[in-house]
């Protein structure tokens, strides 16, 4: 009897330690999603030009603003509900070149180097568009270009879907027209949104 009491017990404590795990607060959960533990990255390298391609959860920026006292607990629990059917992603290219930035690179692409600024803030999100795995496409609904120092080879996007199960990433695809021109497809059937953490409030 004490035997099977003894199993019972740790059963229970290794579930305990297991939700534990998954869930966390503001602090941990920005801990994790900067951390090698995240799964939720995936890349391609086309023509030496790599696509990084990094999940954002809603939790995230509401974890910055809890933290930094924006928002307080009730707000956060509101604000994860509303975007419970959006999704976020942060796109990071990386350009073979040292001192080039995406403005000036491959000048002899299809987008010119004077209509670059406009094409990155603008119109690339009309470029980009989220496949799930029941095979529907979903355009971008808003892009925001993290510019950051010029001459840099790295460009940050942070891209915006609404109206799509958390779950059901299949594939990005990017119809590059001004840095390789070419389609860009970077795989996501592998991920588990399910296996995101919880957060805290």
């Amino acid at each position: 009897m004490k035997f099977y009491f003894h199993i019972l017990l740790i059963i229970g404590l290794v579930s305990s330690c297991a939700v534990q795990k998954e869930h966390l607060d503001s602090k941990a959960y920005l801990s994790w999603y900067a951390s090698e533990a995240n799964p939720f990255i995936a890349s391609t390298n086309e023509k030496n030009v790599v696509f990084d391609l990094h999940f954002l959860p809603s939790e995230v920026e509401a974890s910055s603003l809890f933290i930094n006292g924006e928002m307080n607990s009730k707000e956060l629990k509101k604000e994860l509900q509303a975007s419970s059917k959006d999704a976020s992603f942060k796109l990071t290219i990386q350009l073979p070149s040292e001192g080039i930035d995406i403005y000036h690179y491959n000048p002899s692409a299809k987008v010119n180097l004077s209509d670059r600024m406009r094409y990155f803030s603008f119109d690339f999100k009309n470029d980009i568009s989220l496949v799930t795995k029941d095979l529907d496409t979903i355009p971008c609904s808003n892009i925001l270009h993290e510019r950051g120092m010029s001459n840099s080879p790295l460009g940050s996007f942070i891209l915006d879907f609404n109206g799509i199960s958390l779950n059901q990433f299949s594939q990005l695809i990017i119809k590059d027209k001004a840095l390789v021109e070419k389609t860009v497809l970077i795989d996501l059937s592998t991920w588990n949104i399910k296996q995101l953490p919880k957060l805290t409030f």
